[in-house]
C-alpha cells in the first residue's frame, strides 16, 4: 500500500521515544523489498537522518524527501492508502480510502510485511489472480505490486480471514460470490466478513467477493470452447446462442449469463437446483435465445482453471482476453481496487 508519513505538531513529541527509529527502519525496509511505496516529506526524511540507523536506510529517507515534490500527490489517484499519525498512542482509524494508523499502533502490528491475500485456493485462484494483476496492472496506475498469498481453503475463509486480522496484517480476501443471477444477494455474506474486520479491533484490508459467480466465470465463452473438456462439448453451441440473443437483446455486462453460469457442473433446469428467483431468471435467459427453458447444460468440469495453466497456448489466448474491451468492462475495476491494497516501489537493487 502507499504508506505516508508527514511531519505536523505531534512529530517533535515522538522524537524522544526510541520506538519512532524502530517504525522508520521498518518502514524503509519495506519500500526497499518492495511491499509498500513510501511517501515521506523532507522534514522527516531529514529527522531519520539523525537516528540510530544503517547509512542505507539514512541514505533512503534523504532520497525519499528528495523525491516528495513529485510523490506528495500521488495518494489522491489511490482507492486506498495509509497515512501515519506521529503519536504512540494506539490509533487505527479506517475511512472509505484513508486509513490512519499511528506510530504506536504501527510498531506493534506487521503492517510493514507484504498485504496478506487470501483465496480460496492457492494452486487455481493464486495462479489465476496473478496472471490477472499481472496484466492489468499494465494498464493501471498501480502498476508494481506484491502480496503474500494465504490458502482460505473455501468454507474456511472467514476463520484464515480472522485470524490473519488477530495477526494485525494488511488482510485482503477474494472470495466468490456464488451469485446464480444478478437478483441474487451478496449482503449475508459481506455483513459476515465485514464484522470480522470491525470485530478484529485493526480492521485494514477488505473482503472482495467476485463480480461474478465464481473463478471461472472470469474465463470467457471463447476460452472455455477451446478447452480440452470443451472442444467437443455440447455446451458451446449453447452458449453462443445465449451470448448471441443477449447482444442483440441489449443486455448489459453485468446481467450476461456467462457471469452467473455454472461453467463446472453445467446448468441444471430440470430439475432444478436454483432457488426461485434466479431459476426464473436463467429460464428468461433461455427463452431469449429460444431454447427450451427444461435444458440441461453440460459443464466443462472442476479443472478449468487447471487446464488452462497446463497449456502455454492457452495462457496466452486468455491474457489477450484480458486486454480486450468487453473483459475490462466486466472486470478491470475490480481488480483495480484490488489491486490499490498491493501498490508498491518494487524491490530495489542495493
Amino acid at each position: 500500500m502507499i504508506i505516508r508519513w508527514t511531519h505536523d505538531d505531534g512529530f517533535p513529541a515522538t522524537m524522544v521515544d526510541d520506538r519512532l527509529a524502530e517504525v522508520a527502519r521498518e518502514l524503509l525496509r519495506a519500500h526497499r523489498r518492495g511491499h509498500h511505496l513510501a511517501v515521506m516529506d523532507r522534514d522527516v526524511a531529514r529527522a531519520i537522518g539523525s537516528m540510530d540507523l544503517s547509512n542505507k536506510d539514512k541514505s533512503l529517507a534523504s532520497r525519499l524527501g528528495q523525491e516528495f515534490t513529485q510523490t506528495r500527490n500521488v495518494h489522491n489517484s489511490s482507492k486506498v492508502y495509509i497515512e501515519i499519525i506521529n503519536s504512540f498512542e494506539k490509533i487505527v482509524n479506517v475511512s472509505d480510502c484513508c486509513v490512519k494508523v499511528s506510530l504506536g499502533a504501527a510498531v506493534e502490528s506487521k503492517i510493514f510485511d507484504p498485504c496478506a491475500l487470501i483465496v480460496e485456493d492457492i494452486s487455481s485462484d493464486g495462479w489465476l489472480f496473478e496472471l490477472i494483476f499481472n496484466t492489468v496492472s499494465k494498464r493501471s496506475s498501480a502498476r508494481k505490486f506484491d502480496y503474500e498469498l494465504i490458502h482460505g481453503g473455501g468454507q474456511n475463509a472467514n476463520h484464515v480471514v480472522k485470524n490473519t486480522l488477530k495477526n494485525r496484517r494488511i488482510t485482503v480476501a477474494i472470495i466468490d460470490s456464488d451469485k446464480s443471477s444478478p437478483l441474487c444477494s451478496t449482503e449475508k455474506k459481506e455483513k459476515a466478513f465485514s464484522e470480522l474486520y470491525k470485530a478484529s479491533g485493526w480492521g485494514i484490508g477488505k473482503t472482495f467477493l467476485t463480480p461474478c459467480r465464481e473463478l471461472e466465470n472470469f474465463v470467457p465463452n471463447d476460452i472455455l470452447r477451446i478447452l480440452p473438456s470443451g472442444i467437443l462439448n455440447k455446451a458451446n453451441e449453447y452458449y453462443l446462442n445465449i451470448s448471441s440473443a443477449e447482444e442483440a437483446g441489449g443486455v448489459k455486462a453485468s446481467d450476461k449469463l456467462e457471469m452467473y453460469a455454472d461453467f463446472k457442473s453445467g446448468i441444471q433446469m430440470l430439475p432444478c437446483k436454483l432457488n426461485k428467483d434466479a431459476a426464473s431468471w436463467m429460464s428468461e435467459r433461455l427463452k431469449l435465445a429460444c431454447l427450451d427453458e427444461t435444458l440441461n447444460i453440460p459443464g466443462y468440469g472442476e479443472k478449468v482453471i487447471d487446464q488452462i495453466k497446463a497449456d502455454g497456448s492457452l495462457i496466452s489466448e486468455f491474457v489477450a482476453a484480458i486486454r480486450s474491451k468487453s473483459w475490462q468492462d466486466k472486470f478491470s475495476s475490480f481488480f483495480e481496487e484490488v489491486l490499490w491494497y498491493f501498490v508498491s516501489n518494487g524491490p530495489l537493487r542495493t
